[in-house]
């Protein structure tokens, strides 16, 4: 493992901490300019995850979710979002997680998704392959719509964009379909 996807994988346990302490307990919800809501969960995580970062990688650029950017025109910059999924969230279901990724001069070199409720992190990195819990994955070898299972996420965005039509086309061709969000 190398040493971003260390400080990586430091920075998401770290912040499940604060993530969890609010997740069983009680806290207040705010609503951004861009109507989605905020926790103080949400501001915690974020800070612990810049601090790790900022120790290891002082000089690396850092672009949150909560507290906007620092140091942007570093070759290295940081993507934070400290809860994917902070609806689900304030409501109390499992289903979010923290999202980390790195990008080395605009092309993404590694990514980390850790779902705390779930006991799940899952992590790519360039040349290293993808991972969950420690277990390699791999592609499916299913190459056909008709037997192929899909899952998908916040149909309320996609259903008020253009790719609506076509996600029904595919849809309809599926052997299976799940859907959360």
């Amino acid at each position: 493992m190398n040493r971003h996807l260390e400080t990586a994988m430091r920075a998401v346990e770290a912040a499940s901490r604060p993530i969890m302490k609010y997740f069983d307990g009680s806290f207040e919800v705010e609503i951004k300019a861009d109507m989605t809501p905020v926790t103080v969960a949400d501001r915690e995580a974020e800070q612990v995850i810049r601090k790790v970062i900022r120790e290891d990688w002082p000089d690396h650029g850092i672009f949150g979710e909560e507290f906007g950017a620092s140091d942007r025109d570093s070759d290295y910059l940081w993507l934070v979002d400290p809860i994917d999924g902070t609806k689900g969230f304030v409501r109390g279901y499992g289903m979010f997680s923290t999202q980390l990724a790195l990008m080395y001069k605009g092309e993404l070199v590694l990514g980390v998704s850790n779902a705390p409720a779930m006991g799940e992190t899952a992590w790519a990195a360039q040349g290293e392959g993808a991972w969950l819990n420690g277990e390699r994955v791999r592609v499916s070898a299913i190459d056909k719509i008709s037997n192929a299972s899909i899952s998908t996420g916040n149909l309320a965005s996609i259903a008020a964009s253009k790719c609506w039509a076509s996600l029904g086309n595919i849809l309809s061709r599926a052997n299976r379909t799940r859907g959360y969000g």
